[in-house]
């Protein structure tokens, strides 16, 4: 418990976040780990070349007008 609390609080004073490789289903994986809350949590990343570029998504967008309206519902959530 002591050295996680440690960690956490370190990471959380300096406020950084770390980049590691660990083992998950016997396949190494880049993760980032992050002080959330009173949790240190890790997150996959994905490397460049298992990930679409934004611009491959431009073709799927609809373009829509929207209401001023609206847009200030959607402001309001």
């Amino acid at each position: 418990q002591k050295p996680y609390q440690l960690v956490h609080q370190a990471m959380v004073d300096q406020n950084v976040q770390a980049v590691a490789q660990v083992v998950l289903s016997k396949k190494e994986q880049l993760v980032l780990v992050r002080p959330i809350d009173d949790l240190l949590v890790m997150t996959v990343l994905s490397y460049a070349a298992e990930v679409r570029t934004p611009a491959s998504f431009m073709e799927e967008l609809a373009k829509s007008a929207a209401t001023k309206q609206e847009q200030q519902l959607t402001n309001q959530l």
